[in-house]
């Protein structure tokens, strides 16, 4: 039980996750939730994370910490498959900084005929 505490502090110290590990799920906020499932995954050596709308009920400063942490993720060496359907969020978040997608990029279509 203290290695695995241990590990999990490691973890949140490492990945920047602001995660109170005395609080019960039901008492943390949906953005503190969804820090507690990205740790569990790294607590179990996740290479493939899968993130299914995960901004869907965050709060814009969430919304900037998720998108923080899974840029973190991806220069560690982590694949992310991130599944949205706010492109404009995606773009601005994850691609356009990742990946350099020029401005006059506007659409799904034309992003994707690239």
């Amino acid at each position: 039980m203290d290695q695995a505490r241990a590990r999990i502090e490691q973890l949140i110290r490492q990945y920047s996750l602001a995660v109170d590990l005395a609080a019960k799920v039901e008492s943390i906020t949906v953005g503190m939730q969804q820090r507690v499932e990205i740790l569990k995954m790294l607590y179990r050596d996740n290479d493939i994370l899968i993130f299914d709308e995960p901004t869907a009920v965050l709060i814009p400063q969430e919304i900037e910490e998720l998108m923080k942490i899974i840029r973190g993720l991806t220069k560690e060496g982590k694949s992310v498959l991130f599944i949205s359907h706010k492109l404009r969020l995606t773009r601005k978040y994850l691609l356009e900084r990742r990946a350099g997608i020029p401005p006059k990029c506007r659409s799904s279509k034309s992003c994707c005929n690239r």
